[in-house]
């Protein structure tokens, strides 16, 4: 709601007050006709409107706050909350400079010992001092520069695989070669694309659209969103033999553990039997996350019974650090942020 404003001096206002008090008194006197120039009665209409205005505004903020409506407990976005709680930095000042400091182990791009290319940079044909040939002259290597160069877009590489046979020359019987197991169809990508779209996605958080532009723009791959999820079902299907329990694994043996939920839509598929749609319902997805690894988890509570549920007995040798102070009434090791 905008609301318009007039900007007056401190004497304009006082003599705008003075107007106002001695029409009250014409009028509390009886006077029926009261006569105003058309500025000072604009000037009036206007600052009732503008106090209309505010008076509603605040009365809306009132209510708000009575009613305890802020971002935690509707829709309504953070910026719009009133009397916010801003919360002091429990950091400690280290005094020091930003910036690298002393002992830091910095990075810088080393020699190649064997370049994949070397272009030779001679100079002209003439001496630039004193116009002579320089046809005869023994050339010496000065100094050398390399740079890296990534060719753009990656050119991907078909792999043939062909499989021959042969006659016995003794019996007559029919030999020929097998295939790796890894070919399922005539033609298929190669297992590290799946792994790099396995990277992409669940490492680099990207989504499905902007994984298909990197693929055909950067590498000339050219993969469906349909591809891509496939692929993804594949690689999760790999994962939830060892791969994912040993991570939840060492996550509970972690000296430190973090965990934080956000809240999300769950689609369910349709009933098989009625065809009946299933309406979205409410869930949260997990995150518990240790200096190396993460573990990902979709449960419909936010709750410690999710926790309890996943890691039995608790985190033993950890400081479980979350930021919902209702999970510190746990009885394990817990720090609330």
């Amino acid at each position: 709601m905008k609301i318009n404003t007039i900007t007056l001096s401190k004497l304009e206002y006082e003599a705008l007050e003075k107007k106002c008090a001695a029409y009250d008194v014409l009028i509390n006197s009886g006077t029926e006709i009261v006569t105003l120039s058309l500025l000072d009665y604009e000037e009036m209409v206007q600052r009732i409107s503008d106090l209309e205005l505010l008076i509603a505004n605040l009365t809306e903020k009132i209510t708000l706050l009575k009613n305890g409506r802020s971002s935690k407990t509707s829709s309504t976005p953070p910026a719009h909350d009133y009397a916010k709680k801003y919360q002091k930095s429990l950091r400690i000042k280290s005094g020091l400079k930003s910036g690298g400091q002393i002992g830091h182990k910095g990075s810088t791009l080393e020699f190649s010992v064997i370049p994949d290319e070397v272009i030779p940079h001679y100079p002209q044909n003439t001496c630039l001092n004193c116009g002579g040939e320089l046809s005869g002259a023994i050339f010496e290597q000065e100094s050398r520069k390399q740079e890296i160069v990534v060719p753009i877009p990656i050119v991907p590489k078909a792999v043939e695989h062909q499989l021959f046979s042969c006659k016995c020359p003794h019996c007559g019987k029919k030999s020929q070669g097998e295939y790796p197991e890894k070919l399922k169809a005539n033609v298929q990508y190669h297992p590290d694309v799946m792994a790099f779209v396995g990277y992409l996605s669940v490492y680099q958080y990207m989504p499905f659209q902007r994984i298909t532009h990197l693929l055909k723009h950067g590498y000339g791959v050219f993969l469906s969103e349909g591809t891509i999820h496939n692929m993804l079902c594949a690689l999760a299907k790999k994962a939830e033999g060892f791969i994912y329990p040993e991570i939840k694994r060492r996550i509970e043996c972690a000296p430190v553990v973090g965990s934080d939920e956000t809240g999300m839509k769950i689609h369910q598929a349709p009933n098989q039997a009625t065809g009946e749609e299933i309406k979205q319902k409410r869930g949260w997805m997990w995150t518990f996350q240790s200096d190396t690894l993460t573990y990902l988890t979709v449960s419909f509570s936010r709750g410690f019974d999710t926790v309890h549920d996943l890691f039995i007995n608790g985190f033993p040798t950890a400081v479980y650090v979350v930021s919902v102070r209702k999970l510190c009434k746990q009885p394990i090791m817990i720090r609330c942020i």
